[in-house]
C-alpha cells in the first residue's frame, strides 16, 4: 500500500517469473481477494498487524538515520496533500479506531469489496528484460551524435571545445569557503560518548529511554569453525529465524513473531585483535524486540527458534534459499560498490577475507550455483541441511549470555522472563581465532547484468592502534573531497566515487558508484594519491576531513542503538580510553602527515583491483591481467 499521495495505490506484484504467466498471475490476485471477501480474515491476524503499527509507532530509532529528520520525512505526504500534520505525527486515536472497527462483522471484507475488486482503476503492468538493450542505446546515441556532428560548423565545435574548457576550470576553481558560516575544530569537544552497564553477569542491563520497547540479545563466541563451516554460517543465520519450532510449522512461528515482536533475527560479527590484523574472532547474536507487555513471548519465541528448528521442513528451506539468491544477485547493482571493495580488500586483511568469502560476490555465486542443483535434484538439499544441523548442533554447546535494553525500572522483569524460557545463560565468553587464508594481492572482474560498472582499488595498512591508523582515516576525506568526488563524479560521469580507510580490518580503500568508465577511474584513484603529492591543498582542507571523521563519531543513535553499540565495543575491547585517544589522533592530523603517509602505504605496485562489470567489457580486461570470475 503506498500512501505518499494523495490517492493511495493498492499493488500486488511477482518477480522472476516469464510473461506468459501473466494471466494466472492476474487470475491468482482476483481470487484471492475474492477469497479473502467471501471468508474474511482471522481476527488473530489484524490483531498481530495492529500491534505492528502500534510499536512502530512507538519504537525510537534513529541509528541509520536521524530520528528528528524521520519524523519529519514522515509528515511530508500529510503536508503537501491537505492532511493533518498531527494525525500523521500521532496515530494512537487512528489505531484505537481500527481496533474498534475491525471487530466488526465483515469489517475487512467489505474494504475489499469495495476498494478493490468493485474497483475500475486497476492496471496490469509486465516488465520483461531486453537482452538488446544496452547496445540499442549505444546504437541510438551514436547515431545521435553522428547527426549532431554533421550540422556542426567550425564557430559551433569551437564553441563546444571553449564551453568545456570553461566547465573544466570551474570544476577546478578554488571557491572562498569563508563567506559560509562554519564549524572548526574549537567546537569539537575532546571526550567520547560513554555508557556503563546497570548490572553485569551472565545478563547484562543497559537502561535506555525505550518508550515502552524491550530489546534483547543473545551472543554466542564462536568456536573455531572449519571454512566449509564459516561458509555455512550465514546462510544458517539467515534461515533459522525462518523455521518452523517443535510442532509448529513456519508459518506458525511468523505469525506469532508478528503477534507479539518488532522482529527476532541472528547474524554475526567479527573483529580483528586491536593490535594484529590476523587474530579475528567473532560472535553470534541473536536479537529480538517487542513492546514490554510481550517481552515473555519474545523470550520464548527466540528460545523455541534456538532449541527446535524444524531441519526437516525441506520445501521451505529451497523456497527461502531460493529468494534470498533471487534478491542477492538483483542487489548486485544496488550495492556494487561495496561488493567491489570487498573483493579488492580480501587479499590483505583476515577480515577482509572472511567478509569477502562468506557475504561477498563468491557467497552469491555459490549459493546461486547450490539452488540450481537443489532444484534438479532434492536430495542434495536435504543433505546439504545434514550440514546444516552438524553446525547447529555445535554451536549448541557453547553457552550465551545475554544483554537487556529498556527503561531501568523494567530490566528486573524483562530478566526474570528471559531466565523463565529455559535458556542456559554463563558469563561472557572470549571467542577463538578463527584461522583465515588470505590469497595475494590481485586484479579481479566479475560479471554479471549490468549498464555501469563498479571499480575498486584497496592497500593494506595497519591495525587500529597503531600511529597511522587514525591519520589514515583522515586522509581518505582529503582524496575524496578535493579529488576523487571531482575526477571520477563530475568529470567522469560516475554516480559517485571516493576513499575510505577500513580501520577495522587495516586497509585503504578506492572505490566508484555506477560508473561509465573502467580503466580511467582505476587511473584516477592513481592520480589522486599523485596530486596529494604535489602537496596542492590547504590545511583548512585536512580540517574539513577531520571534521567529518568526528561527524561520524558523534551521530546520534537511537537510545537502544547506543546502548548496543557501547556493550559491543567493550565485548571486542574497544575501551573508552582507546576511543579517547584514536580521536585525539585524528583531532590532531596535519597535511604533511597525509603527505607522508601516502607515500607510505598507497604505493601502486602494491594496490590489488576489482572490478564489477559486463561480460563484453570483463572480456576486455582478461587481457590486461585481470582474472575473470561470473555470477
Amino acid at each position: 500500500l503506498d500512501d505518499s499521495n494523495r490517492e493511495m495505490l493498492f499493488m500486488c506484484g511477482l518477480e522472476g517469473s516469464e510473461v506468459k504467466h501473466q494471466n494466472d498471475f492476474e487470475n491468482l490476485v482476483i481470487n484471492t481477494l475474492k477469497q479473502v471477501a467471501e471468508k474474511g480474515v482471522p481476527q488473530e491476524s489484524i490483531d498481530a498487524m495492529l500491534h505492528q503499527l502500534e510499536l512502530s509507532q512507538r519504537e525510537i530509532t534513529g541509528d541509520g538515520y536521524p530520528y528528528g529528520l524521520q519524523l519529519i520525512m514522515s509528515l511530508t505526504g500529510a503536508a503537501t496533500h491537505g492532511g493533518s500534520v498531527m494525525d500523521a505525527l500521532d496515530i494512537d486515536a487512528a489505531l484505537e479506531k481500527l481496533r474498534v472497527k475491525s471487530r466488526e462483522p465483515n469489517y475487512i471484507s467489505d474494504l475489499v469489496n469495495r476498494l478493490l475488486l468493485n474497483n475500475v482503476h486497476r492496471v496490469t503492468l509486465t516488465m520483461r528484460p531486453d537482452p538488446l538493450l544496452i547496445q540499442n542505446q549505444k546504437d541510438n546515441e551514436r547515431k545521435r551524435l553522428d547527426n549532431v556532428a554533421a550540422t556542426l560548423t567550425d564557430e559551433d565545435k569551437a564553441t563546444i571545445v571553449s564551453q568545456a574548457q570553461a566547465l573544466k576550470e570551474r570544476q577546478e576553481q578554488k571557491d572562498d569557503g569563508d563567506i559560509l558560516p562554519k564549524v572548526t575544530l574549537a567546537d569539537v569537544k575532546p571526550d567520547v560518548k560513554t555508557k556503563e552497564p546497570i548490572k553485569d553477569g551472565p545478563i547484562i542491563h543497559y537502561g535506555a529511554g525505550t518508550n515502552g520497547i524491550a530489546y534483547q540479545q543473545l551472543y554466542w563466541a564462536l568456536p573455531e569453525l572449519t571454512e566449509q563451516e564459516r561458509v555455512l554460517l550465514p546462510i544458517y543465520t539467515s534461515l533459522l529465524t525462518e523455521l518452523g519450532t517443535g510442532t509448529k510449522s513456519y508459518l506458525d512461528m511468523q505469525q506469532w513473531q508478528a503477534a507479539r515482536t518488532g522482529s527476532v533475527h541472528l547474524y554475526t560479527m567479527y573483529k580483528p585483535s586491536l593490535s594484529t590484523l590476523n587474530n579475528i574472532n567473532g560472535y553470534m547474536v541473536f536479537s529480538g524486540k517487542s513492546l514490554v507487555r510481550h517481552a515473555d513471548e519474545l523470550s520464548e519465541i527466540m528460545a523455541n527458534h534456538w532449541s527446535k528448528p524444524r531441519f526437516d521442513e525441506v520445501e521451505r528451506v529451497l523456497d527461502y534459499l531460493t529468494l534470498m539468491s533471487s534478491r542477492r544477485i538483483q542487489g548486485i547493482t544496488g550495492s556494487g560498490h561495496s561488493l567491489a571493495m570487498q573483493a579488492a580488500s580480501s587479499s590483505h586483511s583476515a577480515g577482509s577475507a572472511l567478509i569477502y568469502n562468506t557475504s561477498g560476490l563468491p557467497a552469491i555465486a555459490r549459493l546461486k550455483v547450490w539452488v540450481e542443483q537443489w532444484t534438479k535434484d532434492p536430495a542434495l538439499l536435504t543433505q546439504w541441511l545434514e550440514q546444516l544441523q552438524a553446525l547447529h548442533l555445535k554451536l549448541s554447546k557453547v553457552t550465551p549470555h545475554a544483554l537487556l535494553v529498556g527503561e531501568n525500572d523494567e530490566l528486573a522483569a524483562l530478566e526474570a522472563n528471559l531466565l523463565a524460557s529455559g535458556l542456559t545463560l554463563s558469563d561472557a565468553e572470549q571467542a577463538v581465532a578463527q584461522p583465515i587464508d588470505i590469497s595475494p594481492a590481485t586484479k579481479m572482474v566479475w560479471s554479471t547484468s549490468t549498464q555501469v560498472n563498479f571499480c575498486s582499488a584497496a592497500f593494506k595498512t595497519v591495525p587500529p592502534t597503531h600511529e597511522d591508523s587514525a591519520p589514515l582515516t583522515v586522509l581518505a576525506g582529503v582524496l575524496r573531497n578535493n579529488y576523487l568526488h571531482r575526477t571520477i563524479r563530475e568529470q567522469g560521469g560516475a554516480y559517485g566515487g571516493g576513499a575510505s580507510h577500513d580501520n577495522s580490518n587495516g586497509v585503504f580503500r578506492f572505490y566508484s558508484y555506477r560508473d561509465p568508465r573502467l580503466e580511467e577511474t582505476l587511473e584516477d584513484f592513481n592520480g589522486s594519491v599523485d596530486w596529494l603529492a604535489q602537496g596542492d591543498f590547504s590545511a583548512e582542507k585536512v580540517e574539513e576531513s577531520i571534521l567529518g571523521v568526528v561527524s561520524s563519531l558523534d551521530k546520534p543513535g537511537s537510545p537502544a542503538g547506543e546502548s548496543k553499540l557501547a556493550y559491543q565495543n567493550k565485548l571486542f575491547g574497544r575501551s573508552d580510553e582507546f576511543r579517547r585517544e584514536y580521536r585525539q589522533q585524528i583531532l590532531s592530523v596535519n597535511k604533511q602527515q597525509l603527505i607522508d603517509l601516502a607515500g607510505n602505504y598507497l604505493n601502486k605496485d602494491l594496490a590489488s583491483q576489482a572490478v564489477i562489470t559486463n561480460a563484453e567489457q570483463a572480456e576486455q580486461l582478461v587481457d590486461k591481467g585481470f582474472d575473470w570470475q561470473k555470477i
